[in-house]
C-alpha cells in the first residue's frame, strides 16, 4: 500500500510506513481541520526549500571563498577534520586500520583481515537497509565501493601508500562535496529534521574552497617540507613516491573539478525535483 504521507509503495499488510514511520491507522483517524490546514502551510514549506536548493550551495561557495581570505585559521581548520578523515577511510580501503586525529592519522603497518571483515559487514548491512527502504542509488553505492575496496586491497605497498597520502587532501574534495550535497536530503531524514544539513553544507563548503584554492593557485602554497616531524603528503608524493609536482597538482584539480561536476548535477536534480514537488503540492523524496 501507498503511504499517504511520503508515498512509499509499502506492502499490503503493513501496520506502518517503512520510510517515514507514520501508523497508517493514527494518520487515517487525525482530525480533519488539521488536514484542511496542512496544504497552505506545506505550501509555504515548500516554496522555502526551493529557494534553499536554489541559493544554499552558491552562497556557501561564495561565503567560503571569502573565509578563505579572512579567516585562513578557520577554513583551514575544517580543512584539516576532512584531509585527515580522507587518510583513515583511503587507509580503510586499502585494507589498513586507521584512526584520523585532528592533524595526524595513526595507521597499521600493514594491511589487516579484520579490516576487510568489517568493511564488507558494514557494507551488506547498509546495502540491505537500502534494499528494505527502496534506495537502489544506495546499493549500486555499497557495491561499488567494496568493488574499490577490493582494488585498494591488491595495491604494492608503495602505491597503497601513495594512494593514502593522496587521499588526505582528495579526501578534503571529496568529503567536502558529499557534506554539501546534504543539502538535498530528504525531509524525513535526521539530518533534515535536526537542521544538520546546514552545519554540514558549511564545514563541506569551508573544506572543500580552502583545499581547491590550494592546488589552483600559486605552486608556492603546497605546503611541502615538514610539519610536526613528519613529512607532508605533498613532499612524502613527491620525493618518496615519485610523483611530479605538476602530475600531483593535476590530479587534484581534476578530482576537485569532478567533484565541482557532481555537485552541480545534484544542485540541478535537487530543483528541478523541488520544483515537481511544490506543482504537486506534496513533498515527495
Amino acid at each position: 500500500m501507498q503511504c499517504p504521507n511520503c508515498r512509499f509503495e509499502n506492502q499490503e499488510a503493513s501496520t506502518e510506513c517503512l520510510r517515514c514511520g507514520i501508523v497508517f491507522a493514527k494518520y487515517q483517524t487525525r482530525p480533519q481541520h488539521a488536514a484542511v490546514a496542512a496544504p497552505a502551510v506545506e505550501n509555504t514549506e515548500l516554496r522555502q526549500e526551493l529557494q534553499y536548493r536554489v541559493l544554499g550551495i552558491p552562497l556557501a561557495l561564495i561565503v567560503a571563498r571569502i573565509g578563505v581570505s579572512l579567516s585562513p585559521f578557520l577554513t583551514g581548520f575544517l580543512r584539516m577534520l576532512l584531509h585527515e578523515c580522507g587518510h583513515a577511510i583511503t587507509a580503510w580501503l586499502c585494507g589498513y586500520s586507521a584512526i584520523p586525529g585532528l592533524w595526524f592519522t595513526s595507521m597499521s603497518e600493514s594491511p589487516e583481515s579484520l579490516v576487510t571483515l568489517m568493511i564488507i559487514g558494514i557494507l551488506a548491512g547498509v546495502s540491505f537497509w537500502a534494499w528494505k527502504t527502496n534506495r537502489p542509488y544506495l546499493v549500486a553505492a555499497t557495491i561499488g565501493l567494496f568493488i574499490v575496496h577490493l582494488v585498494c586491497r591488491r595495491l604494492t605497498y608503495e602505491r597503497a601508500h601513495a594512494l593514502i597520502a593522496f587521499g588526505g587532501d582528495g579526501g578534503a574534495l571529496v568529503l567536502g562535496s558529499l557534506l554539501m550535497m546534504t543539502l538535498y536530503v530528504s525531509r524525513e531524514s535526521p539530518v533534515y529534521e535536526n537542521q544538520l544539513r546546514w552545519g554540514f553544507l558549511a564545514i563541506g563548503a569551508a573544506a572543500f574552497i580552502d583545499t581547491f584554492h590550494t592546488w589552483t593557485g600559486s605552486e608556492d602554497n603546497i605546503p611541502f617540507g615538514v610539519q610536526e616531524g613528519a613529512q607532508t603528503d605533498p613532499s612524502q608524493l613527491v620525493e618518496n613516491y615519485g610523483w611530479t609536482i605538476q602530475a600531483m597538482i593535476q590530479s587534484y584539480v581534476r578530482l576537485g573539478e569532478l567533484c565541482l561536476l557532481a555537485i552541480a548535477l545534484i544542485y540541478i536534480v535537487g530543483i528541478i525535483r523541488a520544483r515537481k514537488v511544490l506543482v504537486l503540492g506534496t513533498l515527495v523524496e
